[in-house]
């Protein structure tokens, strides 16, 4: 699987779901427990997509019932994919914000996870907003009409900037100070739990400092100096 989408239908629901792929993503839509009347469209939309979609329903009302009920199957599967070492992308298909802090929690412990208003297109990365715009490039520029209204060419395209310099790559033993440093800011009970999860997070917060990272290699420094005891794939953190 590579995309999981939890989709908030109380607070969203005509979504672009012609984007899901069948074959790798997966979709859960969380219902409010008063919401009997289902449009037909979306139906008809999320119908195409078989068992790659699934309809949870609230057993009963109350104050953020439904965000609860999604931050539960969140958590269950982040746990089974930190034991089973599942890549997935895990997104939050909603207009609340209140999810936000849960994210960041998450993305601090090595997963991918973030909150969309739609489904983001299979052939580009996602954000936060309702779509993704269109950039004109110098390939498929309209020309523009003149005073005259006479054909004029497009205008050139402005010259691109110098490259900035290249930063400076991090040595294991920097990137291990670095760690060791951040980690120890945060409280043990919110730090990465598994290997499987620190590694992710060693990756997530360094690849860009180092293009040949080697996760692993940390991972192996962090328990050479005795700065972390690991029982069966556990982590106990000793500093």
């Amino acid at each position: 699987m590579n995309k999981l989408f939890f989709v908030d239908f109380e607070n969203l629901q005509n979504l672009s779901y012609e984007e899901i792929d069948p074959n790798n993503d997966m979709v859960v839509i969380f219902v409010g427990h008063s919401q009997s009347k289902i449009n037909l469209e979306i139906v008809k939309k999320t119908q195409k997509l078989g068992k790659a979609v699934e309809w949870i329903q609230m057993g009963g009302n109350g104050r953020n019932a439904l965000d609860f009920h999604i931050a539960y199957y969140l958590g269950y599967f982040i746990a089974t994919k930190e034991n089973t070492s599942v890549q997935c992308k895990i997104y939050i298909a909603s207009g609340d914000n209140d999810y936000d802090v849960l994210i960041k929690h998450i993305i601090s412990q090595g997963h991918h996870c973030e909150r969309v208003q739609n489904i983001p297109p299979v052939f580009s990365p996602s954000d936060n907003t309702t779509g993704v715009q269109a950039q004109i490039t110098e390939h498929n520029a309209p020309a523009i009409l003149n005073t005259r209204n006479e054909l004029a060419p497009a205008p050139a395209p402005a010259p691109a900037p110098a490259p900035a310099p290249a930063p400076k790559k991090l040595s294991n033993t920097e990137i291990l100070e670095h760690l060791i440093s951040n980690l120890g800011k945060v409280e043990k009970l919110k730090r990465p739990r598994t290997e499987t999860t620190l590694v992710n997070h060693i990756n997530a917060q360094y690849l860009k400092k180092k293009s040949d990272l080697n996760p692993t290699a940390i991972f192996n420094l962090l328990k050479q100096n005795k700065k972390i005891s690991v029982n069966q794939k556990r982590i106990s953190y000793l500093f």
